[in-house]
């Protein structure tokens, strides 16, 4: 078993390396290209970027450079700041960012869908020798889990997610031990090594992070109640439940019930109509290409349009549809909707 697990590591460091090293190579595009800003290295919408990255460096029209960043909700401001011109971020930044949701955004931010993404999970993982069983546990636990002062400072979908549990776990910020940490190699480093208590974080499933780890170290996963899920994702209406089947990680012998969102790729407005219409032509025609890079990639696919329901299509995106036959009067009253809704 650990031989297998030190050549899945391999594997899963080579993909991780040859996928950076292209974020890294493909920055040489002049005042012509694109930045695309994803989330922390190592994490599924960094790979997820770099994936897309590959692509349209293949196909499209210009340099894309894909980045690093800590996140969705940071994402947003790197736009904002000029940094960037694409980014992936989940379907609650999506939306909250282009309605201009108060008290998170002070106007509408004029950015639009170029494809729905992948589904993201978040994960509740802790040592099999773990105090915590449940989530319930955590009060008066101080336990080390989230960096939620930076949670609190970027918002997101971490913060729907943390105000949701201790909504109703009944646990506040001071029976936590704040962390400086937060990206997903050093939260790994520290739960094998007793030094942080409960991995939260969200990631596909299945994942090869994960699945290294639980391979290293003897993990447990910690299930969201049913009737509590239901209930999270009533309030959060950009999450859905999702339940991760028995068997999908070593050890993990019951179902594990999840809070689930999918990410999207966004552009800005400000992006020539013709150059978007080349970048999504470059990415949805080549579907096999992306799926081979990494197999997360299977949901970036013409058959998922119809996950939008949060913001605009692109015009560019829209020429594409309606030349590939896939423009259909329902995305045609949801896309009036919704750039009313923006306006």
């Amino acid at each position: 078993m650990k031989e297998a697990s030190m050549r899945r590591l391999l594997l899963s460091l080579c993909l991780i390396l040859i996928l950076a090293t292209s974020a890294i190579s493909v920055g040489c595009g002049g005042e012509e290209g694109l930045s695309l800003v994803t989330a922390s290295v190592g994490g599924d919408v960094y790979l997820a970027g770099v994936s897309l990255g590959e692509v349209l460096n293949r196909y499209g029209p210009v340099t894309v450079t894909p980045e690093a960043s800590t996140g969705s909700a940071r994402n947003v401001e790197l736009l904002e700041g000029g940094y960037a011109e694409m980014a992936l971020l989940s379907a609650l930044d999506t939306y909250e960012a282009t309605h201009g949701v108060a008290p998170r955004f002070e106007k509408n931010h004029a950015y639009s869908v170029v494809m729905p993404g992948h589904m993201a999970a978040f994960y509740r993982i802790v040592r099999e020798d773990s105090d915590i069983t449940t989530m319930a546990d955590i009060k008066g636990s101080g336990a080390r889990i989230w960096p939620y002062e930076m949670t609190r400072k970027y918002g997101g979908v971490w913060l729907a997610d943390l105000n949701a549990l201790q909504k109703y776990y009944d646990f506040t910020d001071d029976d936590l031990t704040a962390i400086s940490y937060y990206t997903l190699p050093d939260m790994i480093d520290a739960l094998k090594e007793g030094r942080h208590d409960l991995l939260s974080y969200t990631l596909g499933v299945p994942n090869a992070t994960i699945t290294e780890l639980v391979n290293d170290v003897d993990c447990r996963f910690i299930s969201i109640e049913p009737d509590i899920l239901e209930q999270i994702c009533e309030d959060n209406p950009y999450f859905f439940p999702y339940t991760m089947e028995a068997g999908t990680y070593e050890g993990q012998d019951q179902d594990v019930h999840m809070v689930a969102y999918v990410y999207f790729l966004i552009v800005k407005n400000e992006v020539d109509e013709d150059l978007v219409y080349d970048l999504a032509k470059a990415l949805y025609e080549h579907y096999d290409e992306l799926t081979a890079i990494h197999p997360l990639m299977k949901d970036y696919s013409l058959d998922h349009i119809d996950r939008n329901t949060v913001a605009p299509w692109h015009p560019g995106v829209v020429k594409y549809f309606k030349e590939k036959g896939v423009w259909t009067s329902e995305l045609e009253t949801l896309q009036n909707k919704l750039l009313a809704e923006v306006q």
